[in-house]
């Protein structure tokens, strides 16, 4: 019993069960109080009421919480993952004082790329319209800086390379070696107390750095007037081998100017050098290449013994040294066994002389009883529309200067981007490594990688690319399966030209035999024996008379074929970032 009725109607509880009920309605409101306070404290920590008026005042958070919500529906789109960490950065930013302002390490790759190909003017112009996005010019800068160490003419940066490959567990390299035609200028370098411009003198191949310094005003004006101007730019790149299906960016080893007045030797003793210099920092170069310039050709050909020999240089004995297992049956592949580096030229240059000697109006070519014209190719020009053969005339005769379509083609994306590429060398690597990193990331869900543009040719050229590394190993039998069909091919066009009788009558209508055939004519006319020892400075001997072929063509002047022709940098626009100041 908790209580009892009184006379007027009314019910008493009992005082003890009251005091019981009190303390209970009590306890529940302090419960009550305690649960209020702390959904209060999480409301204000995680969560926001924001009003309708609020929102109408300011539409641009109405935009972000409907794009968030798109976003969030769409949990496999990774195209917008860096553009929501840009957002977010920018908008922590701007809570902030501007000497506050900080960058999330996957937003830095971004200003650095948009300084290194937009410029600074671009980039400033970004930087003042959109504040807290991109950090100050000095900032990117100093952080160009501390990704690349300034390249100094004349000097080999060894020691920045071990750095790079160590810090991206690579051990195999393969190297590249090239000239670029600049009008002569001298410039002062500021950073480095030298003048550029010079042609730096070489000691066994090797450019003396830091040659051309100088307090006195005799000394300057005796190199202005007796010392070579830089006519070529050479530099050295060094690509990294990784495993199939990963992206590595190329270094700049090494640049300087040069006349190119250097000899085959010269270049074998820089080659040699660089290998042993990269061997020390635990980095095994495979091999070198180059373009078709005859010093190099004639270089390659010493260094594979490809019908030629260094009797006093014995690269083959080197501890290094290493054996290519050619199959026994390939009587077409003349390369030596026994190797210490491989040398390729590119394919690029080697169309380009065939095109060029082919197109030539002094050389005359012949196949079988046929001769080469370009009559033919001028009547179907004429003749024949356009849009079936896809010729024009600056197709056939390359010297047309009044043709507008080589106007174009010159102007065209892919050559613009080839200049900026050279006005922009120190950037270079540092480019190349954001793009492969993103590239590398690109597959990578939520990963805020960068994507870069790609232009027709690179695109096919990287899909082309991807599709041998990963899907199609190439063989032995696949090599030997496409030179088969290669001969084959080539033996039945040749048959239109009644060369496959006269192959026939020689007996060496068999890829065997022809080869055979071929071996033993290389071997009694172009088999090259250069005396020169790893210390000699004497100049080589260019006797060899598929090279001096090569050398009376360049020397002809108007049908030379040489890249030299095509673009002329002058030396301060091309050296202005790889040499500073």
């Amino acid at each position: 019993m908790i209580g009892f009725e009184l006379q007027n109607g009314k019910f008493q509880i009992k005082a003890g069960i009251r005091f019981d009920v009190d303390a209970f309605i009590e306890a529940l409101r302090d419960v009550n109080d305690k649960l209020l306070q702390s959904m209060s404290a999480d409301h204000q920590s995680d969560g926001l009421t924001i009003s309708q008026e609020f929102l109408a005042k300011h539409p641009l958070l109405k935009t972000l919480i409907e794009f968030y919500v798109t976003k969030d529906n769409n949990d496999n789109d990774s195209s917008l993952s860096f553009l929501t960490v840009l957002i977010d950065n920018i908008i922590q930013n701007l809570t902030l004082p501007k000497n506050a302002y900080r960058y999330n390490e996957q937003v830095q790759k971004f200003p650095m790329t948009l300084f290194i190909l937009a410029g600074r003017n671009a980039y400033e112009f970004v930087r003042m319209n959109i504040p807290g996005a991109i950090p100050a010019v000095s900032t990117i800068q100093s952080s160009l800086d501390r990704e690349e160490s300034q390249i100094m003419e004349g000097e080999f940066r060894f020691d920045t390379l071990k750095h790079k490959f160590s810090s991206n567990d690579i051990s195999i390299a393969f190297c590249a070696e090239d000239c670029t035609p600049v009008i002569p200028t001298v410039t002062y370098n500021v950073t480095s107390n030298t003048f550029v411009g010079f042609s730096l003198p070489l000691i066994n191949g090797l450019p003396v750095s830091k040659y051309f310094q100088t307090e006195s005003l005799a000394e300057l004006e005796h190199w202005f007037s007796s010392m070579d101007k830089s006519t070529m730019l050479n530099v050295h790149m060094v690509q990294p081998i990784k495993s199939i299906g990963k992206s590595s960016a190329p270094f700049i080893l090494s640049a300087y100017g040069t006349n190119n007045k250097y000899t085959s030797i010269d270049i074998i003793r820089r080659w040699i050098w660089i290998f042993q210099q990269c061997l020390a920092k635990d980095i095994r170069i495979l091999g070198f290449s180059t373009d078709a310039d005859p010093k190099y050709l004639r270089a390659m050909k010493l260094v594979l013994g490809f019908f030629a020999s260094l009797p006093n240089m014995p690269l083959t004995d080197h501890a290094n040294a290493f054996e290519v297992s050619i199959p026994a049956n390939w009587t077409w592949f003349f390369l030596r066994q026994r190797q210490l580096i491989l040398c390729f030229q590119d394919p690029t240059h080697i169309c380009t002389k065939l095109r060029n000697h082919l197109l030539s109006s002094k050389a005359t070519l012949g196949i079988g009883k046929q001769r080469i014209s370009l009559d033919i190719l001028s009547k179907l020009i004429a003749n024949t529309n356009k849009l079936i053969h896809g010729l024009v005339k600056s197709d056939v005769y390359p010297r047309d200067r009044q043709n507008f379509a080589s106007c174009e083609k010159i102007s065209s994306d892919d050559v613009q981007l080839a200049l900026e590429f050279l006005n922009r060398a120190q950037k270079l690597s540092i480019l190349h490594a954001i793009k492969s990193e993103s590239e590398v990331n690109s597959s990578v869900v939520n990963s805020a990688s960068l994507v870069f543009p790609k232009y027709r040719k690179e695109s096919s050229k990287l899909t082309s690319s991807a599709t041998v590394s990963t899907t199609c190993l190439l063989t032995k039998n696949d090599i030997q399966r496409i030179v088969s069909s290669a001969f084959h091919d080539v033996f039945e066009l040749l048959s239109t030209l009644d060369v496959d009788n006269a192959l026939k009558e020689n007996n060496i209508h068999t890829l065997k035999n022809l080869s055979s055939f071929i071996l033993n004519e290389m071997n009694a006319m172009t088999n090259t024996i250069d005396d020169s020892t790893p210390e000699d400075t004497e100049s080589d001997s260019e006797s060899d008379a598929i090279f001096d072929y090569h050398d009376s063509i360049n020397e002809e002047g108007n049908e030379t074929d040489n890249d030299y022709d095509s673009t002329i940098y002058e030396l301060n626009d091309v050296t202005g970032d790889i040499f500073p100041g």
